[in-house]
């Protein structure tokens, strides 16, 4: 499975989000008002939460990344590093 980018994906002509992004309605709404909105006392919670995801995501697709390269490895697709120009 290859990269995926994103002006691959389009949403159907009746979705309500591709409605709402392409008439600027969402301009149009005050951001949500709760202690987790934007200035409320508990913002930094969404923050650091946000800040937590991005680097578990970012980790688990390393280590995603590195299975994948042993297992083409082991299945002899990939020669590995260090085994250039050796014969099989």
């Amino acid at each position: 499975m290859g990269h995926m980018a994103p002006q691959w994906l389009r949403l159907r002509e009746e979705a309500y989000l591709r409605k709402l992004l392409t008439s600027e309605t969402y301009t149009q709404i005050p951001p949500w008002d709760s202690s987790f909105g934007p200035g409320g006392s508990d913002e930094w919670i969404l923050h650091y939460l946000g800040i937590a995801l991005t680097t578990f995501y970012n980790v688990l697709s390393s280590a995603m990344a590195v299975v994948r390269r042993h297992r083409c490895y082991a299945r002899g697709k990939v020669q590995a590093p260090g085994e250039r120009g050796k014969r099989v």
